[in-house]
Order: C-alpha cells, then sequence, then structure tokens
C-alpha cells in the first residue's frame, strides 16, 4: 500500500534565482553525469531503521521544516551561457513516500528490494529536486526512513547532520515545542572558501606537496586480473561487529582517528599480503572543507579523494603500520583541500597509469546515537557511483556496534568474491586489533575454514 503525504509548506524562497558557481567538488560530479546517460550512478543515501511507533504526519512535518531551513535541499543545477549553475527555487514541498509492508511474507527483504529500486531512481538537475524521502513500515513499531540526494548537493558526512537534524525537529514537535533553526549554513560559506582557498599561498603549498606524493607512485593494486568496464557499478557486502572487537582504537566508545589509522593498516595489509607488493597506495575519502567556524556542520558537497601511501613491511609489526598510517592520515588532512581529481592522471595523460583506480578506505566518524523521541536508531548506508575497485567502509551503526561494508567494482568481482574478501577483511581487522604487535606477515589472511582445507 502505497500512499503520498505532501506538505502544506508552500513558502517561497526570499533569495533571487540568480545562479550561483559550482564548487570544485560539484563541478566534478557534474562532468562526470555529462559523460553517462542518467543521474543513476550519483545518488548517495542512507536508511535509518527507527525502533519505536512513528507519527507519519508528524514525520512529513518535519522533513518539511528540514528542507525549508536547507539551502543545499532547494538548489537546481541549470546550464545558463553553457556553464553549469546552481540556483535557489522556491522551496521545495516535501513529498513523503509510506510504504507498508506489515503484510509481506517476507518483510526486511521486501524492504530492502525497495531500497535498491530507490536508489536507482534519476534525479534531474534542472528540474530538481534533488532529494527524495521514503518511510517504510516492516512492524507495527519499526520502521526504516529512506533519505537519498544528489552527490551533487550533499556528501556523506552531510546525510548524518541532516538525520540528525529530523530527529530533533520531529520529536520537537512532539513535545510541543518550535525547534530553533538549525546549522545547516550556507553553501555561499562553501563556494567563498573554495574560491579563497584557490587564490591562496595555501594552495601552492598544497599543491607542490601532493605534486612530490604522487611523482613517483606505484601503480594500484587490485586484486583481480579484470579490466574495469565503463558500465560497472558498486555491488556491497556488509556485516557487523560488536564494538568492543576493536576496543582499544575507539575513542570514548566513538570511532575516530585510531580507528581510522586500524582500517587503513589492515586494508593495506590485506593487499600487500595478496599481491606480494608492498608499496600500497590507497584513497581516503575527506572533507575538502575551510577549518573556519562553522564550516564543518554545512550541509554540502565538499567530498574529496586523495591517495595515501604506506610501505607495508611483512618483519614490522602492525602497530607500527598503524602508526605510519596515522602519521600519513594527519599529513594527509593538513592538504585536505587540494582536489585529488587534479592529481589523478599523470602528466603523460595515459588512462594506464592513472592513479584513479585501485582500493581506498572510507572511515566514517559520525556519531548516530540519537533518537526520534524515545525511539533508537541503526543506520544502514547506500552509494550508487562509477565504481573503481574494492572500498572498505567502517562506521558506527548503533551504540554497540560496528558496521563493515566493502563495496566492489561490478565488471572486477562477482556477489561471491566479493563476500570472500569481506569475510577475510573481517577476520584479519579482529585479529590485529587484538594483537597489535603482531608481525605483519606472522597473522594469516586466510580463514580459518580456507586453513582446514589446505592441511
Amino acid at each position: 500500500m502505497n500512499e503520498r503525504f505532501q506538505a502544506g509548506h508552500t513558502a517561497q524562497s526570499s533569495r533571487k534565482n540568480t545562479g550561483l558557481p559550482l564548487s570544485a567538488a560539484q563541478m566534478e560530479i557534474w562532468l562526470a553525469t555529462q559523460l553517462t546517460e542518467s543521474s543513476l550512478p550519483y545518488t548517495v543515501g542512507e536508511s535509518i531503521e527507527i525502533n519505536g511507533p512513528v507519527d507519519v504526519n508528524r514525520f512529513q512535518a518535519a522533513l518539511g521544516q528540514l528542507v525549508a531551513e536547507t539551502d543545499a535541499l532547494q538548489v537546481r543545477i541549470v546550464s545558463e551561457d553553457g556553464e553549469p549553475r546552481q540556483i535557489f527555487g522556491p522551496i521545495p514541498k516535501s513529498s513523503l513516500q509510506f510504504v507498508d509492508f506489515v503484510r509481506e511474507m517476507n518483510v526486511n527483504e521486501a524492504a530492502a528490494q525497495f531500497v535498491q529500486s530507490e536508489l536507482s531512481r534519476a534525479m534531474n538537475l534542472e528540474q530538481g529536486p534533488l532529494f527524495a524521502f521514503s518511510l517504510l513500515r516492516l512492524e507495527q513499531n519499526r520502521y526504516w526512513w529512506l533519505h537519498r540526494y544528489h552527490h551533487i548537493v550533499v556528501d556523506g558526512l552531510s546525510m548524518g547532520f541532516l538525520a540528525r537534524r529530523a530527529a530533533a525537529i520531529y520529536t520537537a514537535i512532539g513535545r510541543g515545542q518550535v525547534e530553533a533553526e538549525g546549522n545547516s549554513g550556507s553553501i555561499r560559506l562553501l563556494l567563498g572558501d573554495d574560491d579563497a582557498y584557490r587564490s591562496s599561498s595555501q594552495f601552492d603549498r598544497d599543491k607542490a606537496y601532493w605534486t612530490g606524493q604522487v611523482a613517483d607512485a606505484p601503480l594500484p593494486v587490485s586484486l583481480t586480473g579484470r579490466t574495469a568496464t565503463s558500465t560497472a557499478h558498486h555491488i556491497r557486502h556488509s556485516g557487523v561487529l560488536p564494538l568492543t572487537a576493536i576496543e582499544p582504537f575507539l575513542s570514548e566508545g566513538n570511532v575516530g582517528r585510531d580507528a581510522a589509522s586500524l582500517a587503513v593498516a589492515v586494508m593495506a595489509a590485506y593487499l600487500a599480503r595478496l599481491s606480494n607488493v608492498d608499496d600500497i597506495v590507497l584513497k581516503l575519502p575527506v572533507r575538502s572543507r575551510s577549518r573556519e567556524e562553522n564550516r564543518s556542520s554545512v550541509v554540502g558537497m565538499s567530498a574529496n579523494l586523495l591517495p595515501l601511501r604506506l610501505q607495508v613491511k611483512r618483519n614490522g609489526s602492525f602497530q607500527t603500520l598503524i602508526q605510519q598510517a596515522s602519521s600519513e592520515i594527519h599529513e594527509l588532512l593538513r592538504h585536505q583541500m587540494y582536489r585529488g581529481a587534479e592529481l589523478y592522471t599523470r602528466a603523460d595523460n595515459s588512462s594506464a597509469d592513472s592513479l584513479s583506480s585501485g582500493c581506498g578506505v572510507n572511515v566514517m566518524a559520525f556519531d548516530y546515537n540519537f533518537f526520534f523521541d524515545d525511539s533508537p536508531v541503526r543506520v544502514n548506508k547506500f552509494i550508487r557511483g562509477l565504481a573503481d575497485d574494492l572500498t572498505f567502509v567502517l562506521y558506527k551503526a548503533t551504540a554497540a556496534d560496528l558496521q563493515i561494508d566493502l563495496f566492489g567494482n561490478s565488471s572486477l568481482y562477482s556477489a561471491a568474491e566479493l563476500e570472500f574478501h569481506h569475510r577475510r577483511i573481517t577476520h584479519l581487522l579482529q585479529a590485529v586489533a587484538a594483537k597489535p604487535e603482531a608481525k605483519v606477515g606472522s597473522i594469516d589472511v586466510l580463514l580459518p575454514s580456507e586453513r582446514r582445507l589446505l592441511l
């Protein structure tokens, strides 16, 4: 049963419909969309599982306020004199699609299929809106809220801010309170910072730093001999570990720099052990933002992808490798404003020598410990984008659970192969977290079941 609850909010934006340029991050997405037939590959989203009752009309009202106060959700991308510009139109009516799965034979499977179908729906950059909301009822007191966005207006961390903000508004309405306007900020701040950075001495220093970093970088390591196709997309295998599995690497119970260093070290060691290559380059997603006050919480697109290089020594300890990863991450973040896209093609422009392919690690530090009324949530993140190779993703799904996802290029890995690598990497992560003093070459990358077959 499908119902649509249309917001009554029809207020018009006070801003004039004057076009603004795209940021460097947005321009990269826009250029990529011009190479494909649709915007399908450029969707980011997450499902928030709400374990408790939900008032659907109140939920719709909360989303209406969320859209009204968030610049990035009021944007469309149009062409002016052949150049892309972003304009603020009338505040979009927030439409919430409600779908009831309670009577389905297999509730979770039916809901998951619906989510995948929704993630594949195109968003028209010129017409907008560049977001969509769905509320799925799986049981009387269990819901999934799917919120998805075109990547040109929202990055991964922004989704976390939007989810937390929606929960705060929903809860305040239920208590008869007026929730003060949030701090989603203006994308004009990001555009201004972008312009200021590119004309600054810091830009020149960052360019020199990254030019040196990639000058003699090795080609990326892959665990397959297949060749990627231009139509490839992400496939995913997921699993959950208790947070206690990496407890020594948590910061006050949260995923942070230490957990990121652990994940990077584990992925680098896994690639090195299977490829017999010691010089490993991984891609690390960061936010290309100024450190000025209030910039971190501005909802918008500023995702960046930068290379991180590690020397994996088999006779060295994992603790040493983790420390090396931490040091390299620290140095990378000092230069995170520089666009990785400008690095990924070498001077000879040879696609074979491109650094844009290869494996990556994405550790998301956002804390999803919030509530709709008194109902706790768990998060499940999705992405639809042009896939490179393998990406190891780690984040805190609940107060007690660690989500571990492995995304793969569909033309390089089958679902079975992806599951196989996921199980191995998860096993290695647990082993290293429990015994970081072990030598890199001493911890078995094979699963216990594989080892038994060899004996």
